[in-house]
């Protein structure tokens, strides 16, 4: 990490032990609402945990808060995207009755769907070059009988030269 290649061990260790405090103190007071304070408590302790981060990777390095920010618009929009559908399937699994397995198993498939319709009708916004150049790398390895099929699974995620 970039805290212990920059020997910032010690500020790394106390927002370790912040964000473990806040992990209690998240699922404590959010036992008084169920199942979904605990959740709300444990994903307002990551925020808190991502902000202490991003403040020490800034403070170790020469990144701006603008570019710290832009290198996640990317990862957000698709969320953004895939979160609708992802809702819209919980929904009408939940109105057809079905158990809490089955509604993670249909809101996990939808996500994996739309992500790879996003991937194969728009790249750029989901992976990227650097992310192309990842699939590149990973697809060499696969055996050369399967890689026609991935070839047209992930569409132009693969279909620009890589530097």
């Amino acid at each position: 990490s970039v805290a212990v290649a920059t020997a910032a061990v010690y500020p790394m260790a106390w927002r370790q032990g912040v964000y473990a405090a806040s992990v209690l103190v998240g699922a404590l007071v959010g036992q008084l609402w169920g199942l979904t304070g605990v959740a709300t408590g444990i994903l307002f302790s990551q925020l808190v945990h991502y902000i202490l981060m991003a403040q020490l990777a800034r403070s170790c390095t020469a990144i701006r808060l603008r570019d710290l920010f832009l290198a996640h618009a990317p990862g957000l929009l698709v969320a953004a995207l895939i979160a609708p559908p992802v809702w819209l399937v919980r929904w009408m699994l939940i109105e057809l009755g079905l158990g809490p397995i089955a509604i993670l198993a249909g809101g996990a498939l939808t996500c994996v769907v739309v992500f790879l319709f996003l991937l194969h009708t728009a790249p750029g916004l989901t992976i990227g070059r650097d992310g192309a150049w990842v699939l590149e790398a990973l697809l060499a390895k696969v055996p050369k009988r399967s890689r026609a099929t991935f070839r047209r699974v992930l569409g132009k995620a693969l279909a620009r030269p890589m530097a």
